[in-house]
């Protein structure tokens, strides 16, 4: 499978194609610094695509995101677990 070159750059992965890299090569960064100047229901597909593929997501984010998305993971469970035991408590 090939990956074509105008398909990378929506990625920021321009610079990495599979003929060039082995599989055990991680993908360099994203280059995050056009998010603020891209539409809401981008920004949202990329927050989604983080949180429903968490292993892909943490190869390709910087180490600042990757905190990011380990404590928005803790507060969820956080939030989840709290509200099944008062849901439990007021059963």
């Amino acid at each position: 499978m090939s990956v074509l070159k105008r398909d990378l750059p929506v990625c920021g992965l321009d610079a990495f194609t599979s003929e060039t890299a082995s599989p055990l090569t991680p993908p360099p960064p994203v280059n995050w610094s056009g998010v603020l100047g891209n539409p809401l229901e981008a920004n949202l597909g990329r927050a989604a695509a983080v949180c429903i593929h968490p292993a892909a997501a943490w190869r390709l984010l910087p180490t600042a995101w990757r905190w990011v998305m380990v404590a928005a993971y803790a507060a969820v469970a956080y939030a989840v677990t709290l509200g099944a035991l008062l849901l439990r408590g007021l059963a």
